[in-house]
């Protein structure tokens, strides 16, 4: 089941998924969750645990993705897929957007995001746009 959560009473599990998302500080990001009102965060719940969460911003009607997590024993079961599916049929978003690495760029496309390169924007690292706009 995907509900949204409430990053002022976060399901205990929370930021242990966040940090599989998050190369920087989880704190951090979890605070940016806390205290930008245009940050939202969903999860996945499977027999009351969160075993996955989407976060992202909300700019007018875009919606840009900034963490989604799987918890490991769960990845595989269609779970991230669901949440970006929540995403795209969420009536007040035209337009979603990913960074994203190399890795996730075939997860992305099979939803249609058209993917650009961004090319080497960390040593060593190729960097992705994915988007996906909704007519």
């Amino acid at each position: 089941m995907i509900k949204e959560i409430n990053p002022l009473f976060p399901p205990p599990s929370l930021k242990t998924l966040l940090s599989y998302a998050a190369s920087s500080d989880i704190d951090s990001v979890y605070k940016a969750y806390i205290h930008n009102p245009r940050r939202e965060l969903i999860g996945f719940q499977k027999d009351d645990l969160l075993i996955g969460c989407l976060g992202g911003e909300r700019n007018n009607d875009t919606f840009i993705i900034r963490h989604i997590a799987v918890t490991p024993e769960e990845r595989g079961n269609n779970i991230g897929s669901s949440m970006i599916q929540f995403i795209l049929k969420s009536p007040q978003v035209k337009e979603v957007i990913a960074e994203t690495d190399k890795d996730a760029v075939d997860f992305y496309r099979k939803f249609g995001f058209t993917i650009t390169s961004l090319g080497e924007k960390y040593p060593g690292v190729e960097r992705f746009d994915s988007r996906y706009t909704l007519m």
